[in-house]
């Protein structure tokens, strides 16, 4: 059905209309012209990479595209995505690195139904996609919001919920378990990536369709789309600990 998002600020006025049985006229104002955008991609080798470079992989990514301010979609993600390049690339250096080569992909075309991560399969389905034995997507470290009554919101001090769809046998969904519970990520919710139609509501959707095992952190808080995403809306407390079961996740793949 045609639809339209509506903010906070706007639903009371457009309750009453339709309650009413009155008409009302919206305008979106707004501009579409045709633009690049591109994907960044990073890769720390394993020890494992031979001279040719055919190493298998792991797969770390969020998008790093926005339309707002857009502090928790995806800044908080992509703090996420930098925090653990910069801790396996110091691990590397310190002549720890992992087995197998870790690719980070920071994708765009979000808002245009995911296209920078459908790229990158695409392009990349007899190289690296062919060679990834995991995928890990993380997006929106959320605080809680209620409504201020004001057409706001207040936080309430809580994490918002956020799921950990995953796909993969089951030795790998309890390495999932264990690390969420070791690192207390509460108000988790694990949930079958296919629960809600043929792929998952995440932008790293097109490495599950592709068959690699996979994960990803995403939550869906009030404010996801409109000016309010600002900073005090990231879940600071939780960056850290986010990090460290991305971290031990990928450790234990590997």
């Amino acid at each position: 059905l045609p639809a339209v998002w509506v903010g906070r600020e706007h639903a009371a006025r457009v309750r009453s209309l339709a309650g009413a049985n009155l008409p009302a006229r919206l305008v979106s104002r707004g501009e579409s012209r045709v633009v690049d955008s591109h994907n960044l991609v990073g890769v720390i080798p394993g020890s494992d990479r031979g001279a040719d470079a055919d190493n298998e992989n792991l797969i770390v990514t969020c998008h790093h595209d926005a339309p707002f301010a857009s502090a928790v979609e995806d800044a908080s993600g992509l703090a996420v995505l930098l925090a653990l390049a910069k801790e396996f690339a110091a691990a590397r250096a310190e002549r720890q690195p992992l087995r197998r080569d870790l690719v980070f992909v920071a994708s765009s075309g979000h808002f245009h139904g995911g296209i920078g991560n459908r790229v990158f399969v695409e392009r990349h389905a007899e190289g690296l996609v062919k060679r990834a034995v995991a995928a890990f997507g993380v997006e929106h470290v959320a605080e809680e919001v209620e409504s201020d009554g004001q057409g706001g919101y207040r936080l309430t001090g809580r994490p918002e919920v956020r799921a950990l769809f995953f796909d993969g046998s089951s030795q790998f969904a309890g390495v999932l378990a264990e690390e969420a519970e070791r690192c207390r990520l509460d108000r988790l919710i694990c949930a079958d990536a296919y629960a809600f139609g043929p792929e998952p509501p995440c932008d790293s959707a097109p490495f599950f369709t592709a068959g690699i095992p996979s994960a990803c952190h995403i939550s869906g808080p009030l404010y996801l789309f409109d000016p309010h995403d600002t900073i005090d809306k990231v879940r600071t407390v939780d960056l850290v600990p986010l990090a460290t079961f991305f971290a031990n996740a990928i450790r234990r793949v590997d």
